[in-house]
């Protein structure tokens, strides 16, 4: 593992994790292809998820970033008016938003679970008991996405996501008229 956090390999990340005590999470990790890119950029809230005890989550991050330190900084943007380095993602102790909205959104690599259910256009998306676990995995993932660009999306800036969405994704398109439709 002598190379650049960010360069790590899913089985890098699964060393690091050996060799700081946090064994029992590497499936997690691997079923979610965290490599050394998706390591620096988890935030605070695919944090939560991944680890169930707050001890280890403040134990994780406090590591995390003691790896983020340690790596040469290769970009700094203003946004703001605020500069900040966004060269590996997020900076969770100042929990600020870092980059421009994009002019042409991109959605963000899901989970390989999800990924998995959108490919299938499973009906798992239109389950109607209670909340559906499938729909929230979605919007999770576009909320975190989102958070690394603005703290508060514009009607607009949703508007780009959900256009996106269902324009990769057409059998996510609402056909009751009760949700959202953009044409």
């Amino acid at each position: 593992m002598g190379t650049e956090v960010i360069q790590w390999t899913i089985q890098d990340v699964a060393n690091w994790l050996t060799a700081n005590s946090f064994q029992e999470f590497i499936p997690t990790f691997q079923e979610n292809e965290i490599d050394g890119d998706t390591f620096v950029n988890l935030t605070e809230n695919m944090i939560s998820k991944i680890f169930p005890k707050m001890k280890d989550q403040v134990r994780f991050i406090r590591l995390q970033q003691s790896l983020k330190t340690e790596m040469p900084s290769k970009t700094t943007h203003t946004n703001h008016e605020t500069s900040v380095d966004i060269s590996h993602g997020p900076i969770l102790k100042h929990n600020i938003a870092q980059t421009v909205w994009p002019a042409n959104y991109q959605l963000p690599k899901f989970p390989l679970a999800i990924q998995k259910k959108l490919d299938e256009e499973s009906r798992d998306f239109f389950s109607s008991t209670g909340r559906n676990k499938w729909r929230s995995k979605v919007i999770q993932t576009l909320f975190d996405q989102m958070c690394t660009y603005t703290w508060y999306p514009t009607s607009e800036q949703y508007n780009k996501v959900c256009s996106a969405l269902v324009a990769k994704y057409q059998f996510l398109r609402d056909r009751t008229g009760r949700g959202y439709v953009r044409t």
